[in-house]
């Protein structure tokens, strides 16, 4: 996963400031999923505390996230806008097209007040 993750870092997706950005390298991070079994997410946060994150849908969080039936893949986004934070989740089939997309509230969830974004932060200063 190691090369996963500095292949991440290198990526334009930590410099894209939107969801529709972000949402042209999901290819690529399905990529480093497929290549790492063992993960079941990849995610990319940012110093203004929004979050992308893309899972693997197995039996266990189809339930929790409820899944439509032919859902491969999860895009979740939170986004700090001016007025509030956008907040959606994005389902993908196995071609890696949009098959559902809610919008669900905001769940207070703020990557830069966990350790590893801290720590992340300390260093690449």
């Amino acid at each position: 996963m190691m090369m996963s993750v500095n292949i991440l870092v290198g990526m334009p997706i930590t410099e894209a400031s939107d969801v529709e950005q972000r949402m042209a390298y999901v290819g690529k991070l399905i990529v480093i999923l497929r290549q790492n079994d063992y993960a079941s997410s990849v995610y990319v946060a940012y110093s203004n505390g929004d979050f992308f994150i893309l899972r693997r849908l197995t039996t266990v969080n189809r339930t929790l996230f409820e899944a439509p039936e032919n859902a491969q893949w999860l895009v979740q986004s939170i986004r700090f806008l001016d007025t509030a934070p956008e907040t959606r989740v994005i389902f993908l089939d196995g071609a890696q097209q949009v098959i559902a997309e809610r919008n669900p509230s905001y769940d207070n969830y703020d990557p830069r007040t966990r350790s590893w974004f801290i720590l992340s932060s300390l260093f690449n200063a």
